[in-house]
């Protein structure tokens, strides 16, 4: 048995990643009373991915859910019970910035208490130190399983959280700049009233024939599926990148990305040079302005063959089940 947290989420990634578990044989089930007292001894493995739970609260309620959660990975260990974290973000390890200290101290004893890490690139394994990176397992990212999606439209999407760290004030910026009048610019994502307010001030400064258009709230499949069929190019202009679910879901739908030259990008198209075509990647804001401005032809899907069959959930299983074997 497998202790998942969360099983779900708004998200298709631990669906995949689950399902998949589940076709193998695994029993996968999130934290219990049943499971944690009744059955320990059949629970292999603990496996968590965000800690944001502890974090997104009061600072007495944060300080209390970490030490419950240090507490319970503990018993857990003694039961000799593998516990994984998936390290998502190696620069900030969750989106939300309340309780900074907190979670400095959360993560300190986490580092001491977890017995191997997941990264999904190569490069995370330089941002860490070295005791740490020992005990992690490089996985890729697994795909979402979606169809290239085509469009005739040379349009440009921003999807996700809206947030400073993934570079939304960079963008406006951009846009304000050069005030592209040959193509739509879509923004679509969830974003605090904080955000929300700079980016009105942003929007006053752009001219009325630019067409931008902005939809707060979640990003569902099927409005991410018609936000596909509208662009051409998705642009990830964030500030610092370990890892971006929001890059594979652009390759997966077949769609030029226009992303930060950073370790994460250089690591892609090592990994799989015809990605190069794809994957434009800028070193200033000039640059970034200047691939805004320009027009991108058609994806050939067969481009993409190689990469997808690399990251699809089927081939990297084995080695979530290879590590979940281990013992505690």
């Amino acid at each position: 048995m497998i202790i998942a947290y969360p099983i779900k989420r708004e998200n298709k990634y631990l669906d995949i990643l689950y399902n998949a578990l589940k076709f193998k044989g695994e029993v996968v089930e999130p934290p219990s009373f049943s499971n944690f007292f009744g059955l320990s001894w059949k629970v292999k493995a603990f496996h968590f991915h965000w800690i944001n739970f502890c974090l997104d609260c009061n600072l007495f309620k944060s300080c209390f859910l970490s030490f419950c959660f240090i507490s319970y990975l503990l018993i857990l260990k003694c039961l000799r019970v593998n516990v994984i974290w998936t390290l998502h973000n190696t620069e900030t390890f969750t989106h939300h910035r309340k309780n900074v200290f907190v979670e400095k101290v959360l993560v300190y004893f986490l580092f001491k208490v977890v017995n191997n890490f997941i990264v999904h690139s190569q490069y995370q394994l330089d941002t860490l130190p070295k005791a740490i990176a020992r005990r992690c397992v490089y996985i890729p990212h697994h795909s979402y399983n979606e169809s290239a999606v085509s469009s005739t439209e040379p349009n440009i999407a921003f999807f996700g959280a809206m947030t400073l760290y993934k570079g939304i004030d960079t963008l406006l910026e951009a846009i304000v700049k050069v005030q592209p009048k040959n193509k739509k610019i879509f923004l679509q994502g969830s974003s605090t009233n904080e955000v929300k307010e700079l980016i009105a001030s942003y929007h006053k400064n752009i001219n009325k024939e630019v067409l931008l258009h902005i939809k707060y709230g979640f990003v569902e499949d099927c409005d991410l599926l018609e936000l596909m069929s509208k662009c051409t190019v998705i642009v990830i202009p964030y500030k610092n990148i370990t890892n971006s679910g929001t890059l594979v879901h652009a390759l997966d739908f077949g769609k030029h990305v226009i992303i930060p030259n950073c370790k994460l990008t250089q690591e892609f198209v090592r990994l799989w040079p015809e990605l190069s075509n794809i994957i434009h990647s800028y070193n200033s804001f000039e640059e970034f302005t200047a691939l805004i401005c320009n027009n991108y032809n058609q994806i050939d899907s067969n481009i993409l063959d190689m990469y997808k069959s690399d990251v699809k959930i089927e081939v990297l299983v084995d080695k979530y089940l290879k590590i979940y074997h281990c013992k505690g």
